[in-house]
């Protein structure tokens, strides 16, 4: 017998993001990563081709980030099989299940992942409305620079073509906020930054020194500070699964 609990993260025309929470509580003989894909296409009505699933897992910080797709390979085993391998790869798996994360596949994904691919989350900071949210992901190349993919973190956002930019990973926020500048010209593995890794941007914080909190660092710190705080979670999503956003704002 399979328990599943879905949530759904994010929705966009272009991306969609589930985390599936999966306990196998006797059946060790049954292909469960196949039977999972077949369970989301009846549910979300997302088909099985479009549908690429990774092992989440709690990272030594604490924190839970995907680290790495399940292979065509992998897909085809048992749980008795995939939790022994699992087990010998991944020793900090959660005992009370494997946790799935869920990336919808659509014309721009690459469908051939190597070592080198990392796939990286993003989210824009607004000062102005001291505000985070969640705006998309991207596959960066290891080798490659954060320079490379501003064009395309302004086009996310907004941004007219020559808007200056700050760029942070998010790292933890337990037992304190970590939010390290990022250097757009060195590339991602010497910064260390790779598979389920945050990256939070938003404009260039020297003109918006006027605002209460006029970068992620200082946002950050200033939401782990607070003696209450009271997280309010906008979420709305549309019957046909067309459209969703998922913001927090403290």
């Amino acid at each position: 017998m399979f328990v599943y609990r879905y949530i759904l993260c994010n929705q966009t025309n272009m991306f969609v993001s589930i985390l599936l929470f999966l306990m196998v509580h006797n059946d060790f003989s049954i292909n469960w990563l196949r039977c999972s894909q077949m369970e989301i296409a009846v549910e979300f009505s997302i088909p099985v081709q479009c549908q690429r699933l990774w092992l989440f897992c709690k990272r030594q910080n604490g924190t839970w980030r995907p680290v790495k797709p399940f292979s065509t390979e992998e897909n085809n085993l048992s749980m008795t099989s995939l939790g022994r391998l699992l087990s010998r790869t991944f020793l900090f798996l959660n005992p009370d299940g494997v946790k799935l994360f869920l990336e919808v596949l659509n014309d721009s994904s690459p469908k051939n992942l190597s070592n080198n691919d990392g796939l990286v989350f993003l989210k824009l900071y607004d000062p102005e409305q001291t505000q985070i949210r969640y705006i998309g992901m991207v596959f960066v190349k290891a080798s490659s620079r954060p320079s490379d993919i501003l064009p395309k973190l302004r086009s996310l956002a907004g941004f007219c073509a020559d808007e200056e930019m700050e760029l942070y990973e998010e790292i933890k926020f337990e037992p304190s906020a970590m939010c390290d500048a990022i250097d757009a010209n060195i590339t991602f593995s010497e910064s260390q930054i790779g598979q389920g890794d945050i990256i939070c941007y938003q404009k260039s914080s020297k003109s918006l020194s006027h605002h209460a909190y006029p970068s992620v660092q200082i946002f950050f710190n200033r939401i782990h500070d607070l003696k209450a705080v009271v997280p309010v979670l906008y979420f709305s999503i549309s019957e046909d699964l067309n459209s969703s956003s998922l913001l927090l704002v403290a």
